[in-house]
C-alpha cells in the first residue's frame, strides 16, 4: 500500500473509495479472485492504492476471462484474511465503482462469509456506469466505451487495480464535466469486538462504526455533482412509468429506467422485510431464490434448523405486510408468457428482467421466478407453472388415431404461434418430426413413425423410404425387423409395407409367395415366366425368383414350378472345382485371407464342396470334430453352404487383419493353421505359387512347380498342362489359366 504523492490530510469529508473485483463467475456460488482499491480524497486526489490476489477456495472455470489461473492464486489470502484491510480502505468513504450493483454484491457476500457486518449492499452506490451512460451518450454500454468517450485511455481489461485507477480517472472526468458534488453516505464496515457472541448464533457481537457526512461548500474547486445521478434510488414517477410499460399503457415521457425502477422497488419490498438481519437475509436469497435447505442455513448461522424456520415465518409474515409490488408484477409477466414463450422474446419485450438485481444475487427474472414460482424456465423457453401437465392434456386433443398432431390445433391450445408450437415439437422426445419437419406424430418406435407417415401418405411405401421420411435413413433395417411384427402394419410386397387396415393381400417371403401361387393354381404348378412378369410388383428381382424356384422347395421342369416333395437331399460339389480349397497332405484345404468379420467372429460362406465332403442336407447342418470344441457346417434351403465362427482358432494362432489361415476339413477333423503370406509383388508362375500358399522358389524348375500346383488340384503331378487348365477355369481362375498354358 503505497500513499499517492501530493495525498493530503483527511477533510471533515470521508472521501470516495474506487473499488474493482475479479471473480470466479457471476452467480452467487462465485467467489472474488482479486481486489483492487483506489482512495481518493474530497478533491479527488489519489490517497493510496491496494490491490491483491484472492484464493477462491474452488475452481477457476474463466481463466481466459480475466487471465487468473488457480495456479495464481494458490498462495494467495483467502478473503478472510484480507477481510480488515479491505473493510478499512472502505470504512467511512463513499463507494465507487463502474457497475457497482455487481462489485457491491460480491463484496456483500464476502463479508458475510468471513463474519463481518456491513452496509455495503444498502449503501447506493456511485455507479460511473450509469452516470456515463445518462451523460455521455454512448454506443454501447461498457467501460472501454465511457473511457474513450471522456478521453481516459483504457488500461489493460480484467486487472483489478488497473481498472480502479481507470474507474477513478472517468469518475474525476464526469465530476469536473457535470458540476459540483452533493456527497452520498459513506460505507460502514463493522469489526468485531472481544465480547460473547449471541447465544445460539456462534458469531461475535459486532459494533458499528457509522462515520456520518455532511455536504460541503469549500472542496472540489467549485465542483457539483447532483448526488440523484450516483444511486439507484427511483422516484415513484419512474416506477410508476415502469407498472405502465409493463402492462401496457401510455405514459408520457417514460425514462429508459422505468422497468429497471419498477423492478427495483420490488426488490426492495423484499430486502427492507429482512430489517438488516443477516439470517433473514440469507433466507431470502439462499433459500426462497436459490436452493438451500434449512439444515445448511442452520449450519451456517449457528443455530438448529428449527430456528431457520421460525426466522423462515417471521420473514414471510413481514414481507407479506409489504408485498404490494412483486406479486402484481410476477403475475403481469406471467400473462406476458401465457403457456409458454420463448425467453428470448420475453427479455426482448422486457430488457430489464436480464438485469442483476439491487440487493438481492441474480435477475430481476429470477426473482420474481424464484419468489412466486408463477412460471419455469428450461433451456429456451419460459413455461407457465403448470405447462407439463397442460401439454400432455393438449397433445392428447390434437393428436389422432395414428399419432399424427393437429399442429394449429396445439397452437391455439398452447395460447402461442404456430412457429413456436412447432419448435416446441421439435424439441420434445416423445415426438418426432416426420416428412422432413412437415409433419409431427406422437412416436416412440419406428412402427410409430411408420404408422404416421402411411395415415397420411394414405399409399404402400417401401422400407427405405420410410426411414428416410422417418427422418432415420440408416435404420431401414431395424425398422423393417419391427415392422414385420407390428399388426398395425403389413407387409404388401418384398420391402414394401402398408396400413393393416386397407385390407391388401400380405406378403411375407419369396419362398411364400411363390408358394401361395402354387396353391392357388387348379393344377398345383405355375409357369415360371407368370413369376417373372409378377415379380417387379413385389419388388423381387429376376435372380431371386430364379434362385429360389431351384431352391429345395421346389421343382423346375421346362419352365414349370411345383412344390418339391424330396426334402432329404444331400448336397453335391466336386473339391477340384471350388476355388481355393487345395490338397495338401492328403487332406482338403481352403486357403483363407482372414477379414475384420472372422475376427468378429462372425460366420462365413463355405464352398459347396466342403459342404459335399461331409454328406451334408440341404436345410440342415453338420458338426465336425475339432481340438477347440465342435465346428458347425450348415447348408439352407437354396444350397448354399456356410460355416461357423474360427474366431477362438483366430485368436490362439494371434492372427491379424490380412494375414491367411488353412483351414482343414478332415472326415473327423477340423482346424485351422497359419499359412504362408501372400507376396503382391510377385507376378507369373511365382506369383500363382505364391497365391495358392505354395513356396514361389518353385518357380526356378517350371516342371517341378507344375506338378505341385497339380497335386493341390488333386491331380496327379504327371496331369498334362491342359487338365491343369481345365481346372483352373472350372474354378474361374481364367487367369492362373493363362499362366499354366504359357509355361
Amino acid at each position: 500500500m503505497t500513499p499517492a504523492a501530493g495525498a493530503t490530510a483527511r477533510s471533515p469529508h470521508p472521501g470516495y473509495v474506487v473499488v474493482a473485483i475479479e471473480t470466479t463467475g457471476f452467480s452467487a456460488a462465485d467467489r472474488i479472485v482479486e481486489v483492487g482499491v483506489v482512495q481518493l480524497d474530497p478533491s479527488l486526489r489519489v490517497e493510496e492504492e491496494w490491490d491483491t490476489l484472492v484464493d477462491p477456495g474452488k475452481a477457476i472455470p474463466n481463466t481466459f476471462v480475466h487471465g487468473i489461473a488457480e495456479n495464481d492464486t494458490a498462495g494467495a489470502p483467502a478473503f478472510g484474511r484480507v477481510a480488515d484491510t479491505v473493510g478499512r480502505m472502505l470504512d467511512g468513504r463513499v463507494p465507487v465503482a463502474h457497475n457497482a450493483s455487481f462489485t457491491k454484491r460480491f463484496l456483500f457476500q464476502e463479508f458475510r462469509r468471513a463474519g463481518v457486518d456491513s452496509n455495503l449492499n444498502e449503501q447506493a452506490w456511485i455507479d460511473t456506469r450509469d452516470v456515463a451512460g445518462a451523460h455521455l451518450n454512448l454506443e454501447e454500454d461498457s467501460r472501454e466505451a465511457a473511457l474513450a468517450a471522456a478521453g481516459v485511455s483504457t488500461p489493460r481489461a480484467h486487472v483489478a487495480l488497473l481498472e480502479a485507477r481507470a474507474t477513478a480517472e472517468l469518475f474525476r472526468a464526469l465530476t469536473v464535466t457535470f458540476g459540483r458534488t452533493h456527497f452520498a453516505k459513506p460505507v460502514s464496515i463493522a469489526r468485531p469486538d472481544r465480547g460473547a457472541g449471541e447465544q445460539g448464533t456462534g458469531a461475535p457481537r459486532l459494533s458499528r462504526t457509522q462515520a456520518a457526512a455532511s455536504p460541503t461548500d469549500d472542496v472540489s474547486g467549485g465542483i457539483d455533482i447532483d448526488g440523484d445521478i450516483y444511486a439507484h434510488e427511483y422516484d415513484d414517477a419512474e416506477v410508476v412509468a415502469g407498472w405502465a410499460e409493463l402492462t401496457g399503457v401510455r405514459f408520457p415521457k417514460a425514462s429508459p429506467r422505468a422497468l429497471d425502477a419498477l423492478f427495483a422497488a420490488c426488490v426492495q419490498e423484499l430486502v427492507r422485510s429482512t430489517t438488516g438481519d443477516a439470517r433473514l437475509y440469507a433466507i431470502a436469497e439462499r433459500r426462497w431464490l436459490g436452493t438451500a435447505t434449512l439444515e445448511e442455513l442452520g449450519h451456517a448461522y449457528g443455530v438448529t434448523r428449527e430456528r431457520i424456520r421460525q426466522l423462515e415465518n417471521a420473514l414471510r409474515k413481514t414481507f407479506d405486510g409489504l408485498d404490494v409490488l412483486s406479486s402484481a408484477v410476477a403475475e403481469q409477466i406471467e400473462r406476458h408468457i401465457g403457456w409458454l414463450a420463448p425467453a428470448s422474446r420475453l427479455e426482448a419485450r422486457f430488457p430489464a428482467l436480464a438485469h442483476r438485481c439491487d440487493g438481492l444475487a441474480g435477475t430481476y427474472e429470477e426473482y420474481f421466478r424464484g419468489l412466486y414460482g408463477r412460471w419455469e424456465r428450461s433451456g429456451e423457453w419460459v413455461y407457465r407453472a403448470g405447462f407439463a401437465e397442460h401439454f400432455a392434456s393438449s397433445m392428447d386433443r390434437c393428436v389422432d388415431q395414428y399419432g399424427v398432431v393437429d399442429v394449429e390445433r396445439l397452437a391455439g391450445l398452447l395460447e402461442s404461434s404456430t412457429d413456436d408450437a412447432v419448435r416446441l415439437l421439435e424439441q420434445r422426445p416423445e415426438v418426432a418430426a416426420l416428412n422432413g419437419g412437415a409433419l409431427f406424430a406422437r412416436a416412440k418406435s419406428h412402427q410409430d413413425r411408420a404408422v404416421a407417415i402411411l395415415s397420411v401418405e394414405q399409399r404402400p411405401l417401401p422400407a427405405a423410404e420410410l426411414a428416410e421420411r422417418a427422418g432415420t435413413p440408416d435404420s431401414v433395417r431395424s425398422m423393417a425387423n419391427q415392422l414385420a411384427v407390428d399388426e398395425r402394419i403389413a407387409r404388401v410386397s418384398n420391402g414394401t409395407y402398408a396400413l393393416a387396415e386397407w385390407g391388401m393381400e400380405e406378403y411375407s417371403t419369396i419362398v411364400d409367395w411363390i408358394a401361395r401361387r402354387i396353391d392357388e393354381s387348379e393344377d398345383g404348378s405355375v409357369e415360371l415366366s407368370t413369376l417373372l412378369a409378377e415379380a417387379p410388383q413385389r419388388n423381387i428381382s429376376e435372380s431371386s425368383v430364379r434362385t429360389y424356384v431351384g431352391g429345395v422347395d421346389f421343382t423346375l421342369v421346362d419352365g414349370t414350378v411345383t412344390r418339391s416333395h424330396t426334402r432329404d437331399e444331400l448336397l453335391e460339389g466336386d473339391p477340384q472345382e471350388a476355388k481355393h480349397l487345395y490338397k495338401r497332405d492328403g487332406v482338403w484345404q481352403l486357403l483363407v485371407t482372414v477379414t475384420r468379420d472372422h475376427l468378429r467372429g462372425s460366420g462365413f460362406l463355405l464352398p459347396r464342396a466342403v459342404a459335399a465332403l461331409y454328406n451334408a442336407r440341404v436345410d440342415g447342418e453338420t458338426q465336425v470334430p475339432s481340438r477347440l470344441g465342435p465346428y458347425t457346417i450348415r447348408v439352407n434351403r437354396l444350397r448354399q453352404a456356410s460355416g461357423s465362427t474360427i474366431r477362438r482358432f483366430l485368436e490362439e494362432l494371434g492372427v491379424q487383419l490380412g494375414d491367411r489361415v488353412w483351414l482343414t476339413f478332415e472326415p473327423e477333423r477340423f482346424d485351422v493353421t497359419a499359412a504362408p503370406p501372400h507376396d503382391d509383388t510377385l507376378g507369373g508362375l511365382a506369383g500363382l505359387l505364391s497365391s495358392m500358399g505354395l513356396d514361389p522358389d518353385l518357380a526356378a524348375d517350371p516342371d517341378a512347380a507344375l506338378g505341385r500346383i497339380n497335386q493341390a488340384l488333386g491331380l496327379e503331378a504327371s496331369a498334362p498342362r491342359r487338365r491343369t487348365t481345365a481346372v483352373f477355369r472350372h474354378r474361374y481362375q481364367d487367369e492362373w489359366a493363362d499362366i499354366v498354358r504359357a509355361l
